[in-house]
C-alpha cells in the first residue's frame, strides 16, 4: 500500500546537528528556528542559512508554507527552538499538514545544544 501517509517526525540529537554544522553538510538542509526574535538575539547557532519562523506568527507564514512559496517540502528540514517543544509542533505541522517527507526535531533545542555541545553560544 503506497498511500500519502503523514511523515513521522524524526528526532535529531544536538551532537548530530553539530556534526552537520561542522562538516558543512547543514547546507543540504532547511534549518527552521521557531523562536521569537528576542530569543534569537540571546542565543543563536552560527548557521547563516537559518530561517526564523516564530511560532507566534504562524498565521502569517503557514499559508506560504502550505502553498509551497516559503519552504521546499522536498528538502530535509530541521526544526529548532529553546527546549524542543515548539519545534516539535512545527515539525508535526510540516510532516502532517504541509506534505514534508523528511522532518527532524532537534531534541532539547538550543538549551541542550549549549549544555551538551557548545556552551559558548550561551544560555537564557
Amino acid at each position: 500500500c503506497t498511500g500519502n501517509s503523514p511523515a513521522a517526525v524524526q528526532a535529531m540529537s544536538c551532537e548530530t546537528l553539530n556534526s552537520l554544522i561542522r562538516s558543512q553538510e547543514i547546507s543540504k538542509y532547511q534549518l527552521i528556528d521557531v523562536r521569537e526574535v528576542h530569543e534569537l538575539q540571546m542565543v543563536k547557532l552560527d548557521v547563516v542559512s537559518t530561517i526564523n519562523l516564530p511560532l507566534s506568527a504562524s498565521k502569517d507564514w503557514m499559508p506560504k508554507i502550505s502553498s509551497g512559496v516559503l519552504l521546499d517540502p522536498a528538502l530535509p528540514t530541521l526544526c529548532l527552538c529553546h527546549h524542543g517543544v515548539r519545534s516539535y509542533q512545527m515539525a508535526t505541522f510540516l510532516g502532517t499538514e504541509a506534505g514534508f517527507s523528511d522532518v527532524y526535531n532537534i531534541e532539547g533545542g538550543v538549551d541542550a545544544f549549549a549544555r551538551e555541545v557548545d556552551s559558548s553560544i550561551g544560555f537564557y
